[in-house]
């Protein structure tokens, strides 16, 4: 948990009855093809 941003969302989300909605972690996100294009585009990369 980030600096409780994880809670904070989970909050946000809840107060909001978005109650089964999932939080996706950043690193996840970024490690995936989706991200290849703008990792090019900073030319980054990662390793897996």
């Amino acid at each position: 948990m980030m600096d409780g941003r994880v809670h904070s969302i989970r909050s946000a989300l809840e107060e909001s009855k978005f109650l089964n909605t999932q939080i996706f972690s950043y690193a996840a996100k970024y490690a995936s093809k989706l991200y290849e294009p703008f990792r090019e585009a900073v030319d980054s990369s990662i390793s897996l």
